[in-house]
C-alpha cells in the first residue's frame, strides 16, 4: 500500500488505545454523538464511512463501520488490552487485510472471520482503493464465554479464557450462512432504542453461540501456539478457502485451487483441515447443506430451486445428502421448524 494516515492522524494514533478513540479524535466527528451510541459521518482523505457503537446489556459492545476506500492506505492503531474481555470480527461486504493484535496478517472477506483474546499490541489494515467495506466488531466479557459453555473447555476455547495466555488466543472460523444473516442484519436493522438494543443482543448472542459450537465439536480452529505453517502459507490456505466457498453452485476443483495456491492437493487439504475443520470436498459440502437448512427455514422453497442453488443438479441427490448430513430429510426438517 502506498500511503499512510496524514500526519495528524497519525500523531493522534499515539494518544489512543483503540479504534473508538481514535475516531473520535478525527476532525470533524461528533465525539459526544459517537459516545451515545448514535451513528456519525467520518470523512478522510483516504476514506468516509459511517460508524456506531452500541453498548448493550451482559456487558456487550457492538461496533458497525461501513466505509468507501477513496485511496491506497494503511492504518495502525495501538492497543491496550482490557482484561476479561473478547472480541468477535466480521466483514459484511468487501475484503481487507489485517492484522490483529498478536495473530498474523490475514485477509478477511464475508467467508472467514476471527474471535480473539488479545495481548497489546498494534492493530493494522491495508485498504485498497475503490472498495466498500462493512464490518462489525463484538465484544463481551470472558465471563459470557464462560456461563455458556455445558462442556469442559477444548483447549482452544480454555486459550480465549485465559487471560494469562503467554500470546492471547485466537479463533480463524468459516462464516457460514446463517452467521452472515445474523451480521447482515445488524448493519441493516431499522429498529431503534431498546428495541434495537434487544434485537443486537440477541443476535450476538447467537453469533457466539455458533461460533462456541465450532470450537468445541469440530477442529476448525487454531491458535497461536498450534501453527504449523508458516503465515504466508497460512494465507494462501485461507484465501483458497474464500475462493472454494465464493460460487457453492460452481466450485473450483481441489486441482485449480491447489495451483492456485502454489502447493500440492495433499498439503492444501492437510491445511485446509488444520484451519477450518475439514478437506476442500467437507468444506464445500458443509457450506452447501448449511446454505440449504438457511432456506428451508425462510419459508416454503421447491426443494427442486434449493438443490439448484446449492450446486445438485437432480433433487435427489440433494434430498439424499441433506439426510446423510443432518439425520432428517429436508420435508422432516420442515415440519420442525
Amino acid at each position: 500500500m502506498s500511503e499512510r494516515c496524514d500526519k495528524k492522524n497519525a500523531m493522534s494514533l499515539h494518544q489512543h488505545d483503540n479504534f473508538m478513540t481514535w475516531m473520535t479524535s478525527l476532525d470533524g466527528v461528533d465525539e459526544q454523538a459517537a459516545l451515545e451510541g448514535e451513528e456519525v459521518l467520518i470523512e478522510q482523505d483516504a476514506w468516509r464511512g459511517r460508524s456506531r457503537t452500541t453498548s448493550l446489556r451482559n456487558g456487550i459492545e457492538i461496533q458497525t463501520l461501513r466505509s468507501e476506500i477513496l485511496e491506497d492506505f494503511v492504518l495502525s492503531i495501538p492497543y491496550e488490552r482490557t482484561p476479561r474481555r473478547f472480541s468477535s470480527f466480521y466483514v459484511e461486504r468487501g475484503d481487507l487485510d489485517l492484522q490483529f493484535y498478536g495473530t498474523p496478517k490475514t485477509k478477511y472477506s464475508p467467508s472467514l472471520g476471527i474471535m480473539y483474546s488479545p495481548q497489546e499490541g498494534p492493530f493494522e489494515g491495508s485498504y485498497s482503493r475503490g472498495k466498500r467495506i462493512n464490518v462489525v466488531d463484538c465484544k463481551a466479557p470472558i465471563d459470557l464465554l464462560e456461563d455458556t459453555l455445558e462442556e469442559i473447555p477444548t483447549p482452544e476455547v480454555q486459550a480465549l479464557l485465559n487471560e494469562q495466555h503467554e500470546r492471547g488466543g485466537y479463533l480463524h472460523f468459516p462464516i457460514n450462512r446463517e452467521m452472515r444473516s445474523l451480521i447482515k442484519n445488524i448493519l441493516s436493522s431499522e429498529l431503534n432504542g431498546a428495541l434495537r438494543q434487544l434485537q443486537l443482543e440477541g443476535i450476538a448472542i447467537q453469533l457466539f453461540a455458533l461460533q462456541l459450537h465450532l470450537a468445541q465439536h469440530s477442529s476448525a480452529t487454531h491458535f497461536s501456539n498450534r501453527l504449523t505453517f508458516t503465515s504466508a502459507a497460512q494465507k494462501q490456505i485461507e484465501e483458497a478457502y474464500v475462493h472454494l466457498l465464493s460460487d457453492i453452485k460452481s466450485p473450483p476443483s481441489i486441482k485449480e485451487l491447489a495451483e492456485n495456491a502454489g502447493m500440492s492437493e495433499r498439503r492444501l487439504n492437510a491445511g485446509l483441515t488444520q484451519l477450518f475443520g475439514g478437506s476442500a470436498f467437507e468444506l464445500l459440502r458443509r457450506e452447501r447443506m448449511e446454505t440449504a437448512r438457511q432456506a428451508l427455514r425462510e419459508g416454503p422453497v421447491p426443494l427442486k430451486q434449493i438443490a439448484y442453488r446449492v450446486g445438485y443438479n437432480h433433487t435427489s441427490n440433494f434430498i439424499n445428502a441433506f439426510t446423510r448430513y443432518f439425520g432428517v430429510s429436508p420435508r422432516q426438517f420442515q415440519k420442525r421448524t
